[in-house]
């Protein structure tokens, strides 16, 4: 199950890149926006609400502790160390749990680690940071039990490829890079109509995180919210949420990258 969970997951990300063109990823890094100013406090408020409370549903506890720290780059690019700092505890205490201690990858701690130091924890980060290098150091043995995340695309089987090649080229595929292409040209209505009659699956958590994205950039944020609150999985919602915040640099983002493709 735990393998379904991982695998799942990458796919959702490669497929919503290649559909929307959308930068997604599993990881913590630096490809979401840097914000810096706040024009909607109550709304700001709502969508970090929603993007924690997404991230804490992701199964896969790597993925799950990479993602909450997406959330808290967010809050601190904001401005709101005080939030970044509430979303890291939360991520601590997942990676620290029996589960988390035996399966989450040395670089996840270390990043871990590196946030706690961005606000001010540094005795969180020493104590995260001593956790990462012992596991480096001594890698604990394979045990058969534990399905570990799959982080690259490169790993996955042969039949795991045919389903992302199914995804993209099926009729929900085709009814996605429709939507795509209406919500980018903003041309919500048709896209929403496009995404009415698909099915909750990747290639439509991909069609509506760009139809949010889109509305994001067109300046209702309103109705950007509401539809990233709809991407069924919680990993991606978390992402689509990230997205559509009211905040300027976010909306510049997102014009830089709708101008590149």
């Amino acid at each position: 199950m735990a393998k379904k969970t991982s695998i799942k997951f990458l796919l959702i990300a490669v497929v919503a890149s290649s559909l929307c063109s959308v930068a997604l990823s599993s990881r913590a890094d630096d490809s979401l926006p840097t914000v810096n100013a706040v024009s909607d406090p109550e709304l700001v408020a709502a969508i970090f609400e929603a993007a924690h409370d997404s991230a804490n549903q992701i199964k896969d506890i790597d993925a799950r502790v990479n993602s909450l720290m997406n959330v808290a780059d967010a809050h601190i690019r904001a401005g709101d160390t005080e939030g970044a700092r509430k979303v890291l505890a939360n991520a601590r205490s997942v990676a620290q749990t029996p589960e988390g201690m035996s399966t989450i990858y040395y670089f996840t701690f270390s990043a871990l680690a590196r946030h706690f130091m961005q606000v001010g924890d540094a005795d969180a980060a020493l104590a995260l940071r001593k956790i990462a290098q012992k596991k480096q150091s001594n890698p604990p043995p394979v045990n058969k039990d534990v399905k570990v995340s799959k982080m690259n695309a490169a790993e996955m089987s042969a039949a795991e490829v045919q389903v992302f090649m199914n995804a993209k080229y099926s009729s929900e595929g085709q009814r996605a890079i429709l939507a795509d292409q209406q919500s980018a040209h903003h041309d919500f209505a048709a896209a929403a109509a496009t995404l009415k009659s698909m099915k909750d699956g990747m290639a439509k958590d991909g069609a509506l995180t760009q139809l949010a994205r889109n509305q994001a950039v067109a300046g209702d944020f309103k109705s950007a919210f509401a539809t990233a609150k709809t991407v069924s999985d919680p990993g991606q919602r978390v992402f689509a949420l990230l997205w559509v915040l009211p905040l300027p640099e976010v909306v510049k983002q997102n014009n830089k990258l709708m101008n590149m493709h």
